[in-house]
């Protein structure tokens, strides 16, 4: 026992003052200092060709060139784009827009114009149906009809003074002539209107 006391004695105590410089010393070092042997990863997305950009944005080539142009999309090297950093570029941008023309107008005249489209939407649906249920006819069919009936309209009632001249020539009375021409008239719009209902 008195070895292994005597050992410890031999040790020799560590000073306060000396642990102080080197914490201190540790703390002073500036965060940018990086080891001299020690070089960073550098982790790289891949890259990929316009085509694929514009195909995963639904975009054509053109319109990625103009957005890289305008700063929105990045872009890696020639003809190469990091699909992530032009995803969220691409995003911004359109988050940007819909704020930019959603704050342009007031919150009634947007709720305005969705009504009105809702409403567009019905009568055209609402059309198509009644095209199917034959509810409506195509102006086509309607042009022919109405020219078929003027055209009858107008050959019966021009007829009424040939068939009319030699039965009121030896009428003396005015009132039998009218009897006569209002007959006449009554007849031919009887042929036209049954015309109408066939």
């Amino acid at each position: 026992m008195k070895t292994k006391a005597v050992k410890q004695s031999e040790k020799k105590p560590i000073k306060k003052k000396s642990l102080r410089k080197t914490v201190k010393s540790k703390t002073n070092k500036k965060i940018s200092d990086k080891p001299k042997n020690l070089t960073p990863i550098k982790q790289s997305r891949p890259t990929f060709p316009v085509t694929f950009i514009a195909h995963a944005l639904n975009i054509d080539e053109r319109r990625v060139q103009q957005l890289v142009k305008e700063g929105i999309i990045p872009k890696s090297g020639r003809g190469k784009y990091d699909l992530l950093s032009c995803s969220r570029g691409y995003i911004q941008y359109l988050q940007k827009l819909a704020n930019s023309s959603a704050a342009g107008r007031p919150a009634s005249e947007i709720n305005e114009n969705r009504a009105r489209l809702i409403k567009l939407k019905a009568d055209q649906l609402e059309f198509q149906i009644g095209v199917e249920k034959k509810k409506y006819i195509p102006v086509v069919d309607v042009k022919t009809l109405m020219i078929r009936l003027i055209t009858n309209a107008k050959s019966k009632l021009l007829s009424i003074p040939k068939r009319l001249a030699p039965i009121l020539l030896p009428m003396k009375t005015e009132a039998n002539i009218f009897k006569e021409i209002k007959s006449h008239v009554d007849e031919a719009l009887q042929e036209l209107s049954e015309q109408d209902k066939s």
